[in-house]
């Protein structure tokens, strides 16, 4: 529980202090036309994925422009303690499955179960930014600060683990 907790402790850091994450997202220059665009065309709602140009459309098979790959929330976003307490609650699940992948191994020392939790770390991080990257244009700038991002969590969270573990 301890090293769920400190992923997510570096999580908020991560989001909420440090400047990195807000530098890789950028802006539209006129949101409100953009907004106003966006709930004229849409069929719902829900929150859902949206391409542009629509996966089935023949047009998006070209390399013409532009390309968007939107999570749209049409009603808005609102962050709540439910939020921060599912996050909590998922990074306790993937601290509980480390520690079950660590328990399988045998001879490692400390810094060895930092390096292990890190690494998985860095496998995990790759496997989710890197595919978005190759498949639906998330930029290069954005997904190395993912995976730097990730891999700075469980470093942290292997420090916990292997402490917890000695």
């Amino acid at each position: 529980m301890l090293t769920g907790l400190a992923v997510f402790v570096w999580g908020m850091i991560s989001w909420m202090v440090l400047p990195w994450h807000n530098m890789t997202v950028k802006s539209f220059t006129n949101e409100q036309t953009v907004q106003l665009s966006l709930l004229q065309n849409i069929d719902s709602k829900e929150p859902a994925i949206y391409s542009l140009p629509a996966m089935s459309s023949e047009k998006n098979k070209e390399q013409t422009g532009p390309y968007a790959f939107i999570a749209l929330s049409p009603m808005g976003l609102k962050f709540s303690p439910m939020m921060m307490l599912k996050g909590l609650a998922t990074q306790i699940l993937l601290a509980l499955l480390i520690v079950g992948l660590l328990m399988k191994t045998s001879g490692l020392n400390y810094w060895g179960k930092v390096k292990f939790v890190t690494v998985i770390g860095l496998v995990t991080a790759i496997v989710a930014s890197v595919p978005n990257m190759n498949w639906w244009g998330f930029g290069l700038e954005y997904s190395l600060v993912m995976i730097v991002d990730q891999v700075i969590a469980w470093f942290i969270g292997g420090l916990v683990l292997a402490k917890l573990t000695d």
